[in-house]
């Protein structure tokens, strides 16, 4: 796919047609995956938040957005939110740098996540690598980005590289991937939340034992298909039912309080 060039018309364009405005599912991200290059891999990802398909341009980028997403405390995740470039001027020219711009074009600042909590608290959040902070330029950049949020009185965060351990990002990608399991049924035939409540039940009466005895316990009892309780329970933490102790990964083969009841969130 081609790349277009951002010119005043671009910017212009791409305001009027909503980008970088509303909330939720109605939000439209001011750059798009194939709107421009990336140094990274990009991801287009299904939020749990919200249901909307996010725009990342980089895997630490995907990481710092699987941290929020889900969360029962996070009510809205925007990517790509660009700050109102008449203000970011401003911000540039009182810090004495050249505000960022693209073959000679002031462009719009944008900050990678824009996160809004249930309580009222709002953070916005760069995302580098740890090898880009040794420019300048970088440097000059990310200080303009940090200085429009702190006028707006919004909390702005820096995420240096991605030292997300591996166990924590599978935990991650596996949480994501079954909190899309509402109404799709389970090998049974009924519900993966139906199966699920009743492993809760079966969870909350295990104070001792191993992960994998409680789920063939499970099995046997209700008479379903092998594999289908721990896949349950699976489905109960991307539904913030339950939560694995610490960010290890869930280890069938450890013991049941490994996994913590947590409540509806």
């Amino acid at each position: 796919m081609a790349r277009r060039r951002m010119t005043e018309k671009r910017i212009a364009n791409l305001l009027a047609s909503g980008r970088g405005r509303g909330h939720g599912a109605d939000y439209k991200p001011f750059i798009r995956v194939g709107d421009f290059s990336s140094s990274g891999r990009v991801h287009r990802a299904k939020s749990q938040t919200h249901g909307r398909v996010v725009h990342l341009f980089s895997d630490m980028e995907l990481d710092a957005f699987r941290k929020f997403d889900g969360r029962p405390d996070v009510v809205d995740i925007r990517e790509q939110f660009p700050l109102c470039r008449a203000e970011t001027l401003v911000v540039a020219d009182a810090l004495g740098v050249r505000h960022p711009a693209a073959n000679g074009v002031d462009v719009p600042v944008t900050t990678d996540l824009l996160v809004d909590f249930r309580c009222g608290r709002r953070v916005a959040i760069a995302v580098k690598p740890a090898g880009e902070l040794g420019k300048r330029r970088v440097l000059e950049k990310l200080e303009v980005e940090r200085a429009a949020w702190g006028r707006r009185g919004v909390e702005w965060k820096l995420v240096v590289g991605s030292d997300v351990p591996r166990a924590e990002r599978l935990n991650m990608q596996e949480r994501a991937t079954w909190a899309f399991m509402q109404g799709v049924s389970s090998p049974n035939e009924v519900g993966w939340d139906e199966v699920a409540d009743v492993m809760l039940v079966e969870l909350a009466d295990a104070a001792t034992g191993r992960i994998v005895d409680l789920c063939k316990a499970a099995e046997r009892l209700h008479g379903w298909v092998a594999g289908t309780a721990l896949s349950a329970l699976k489905r109960l933490r991307a539904r913030n039912l339950v939560e694995v102790a610490g960010t290890a990964r869930l280890d069938p083969f450890g013991p049941v309080t490994q996994l913590l009841l947590v409540g509806e969130g």
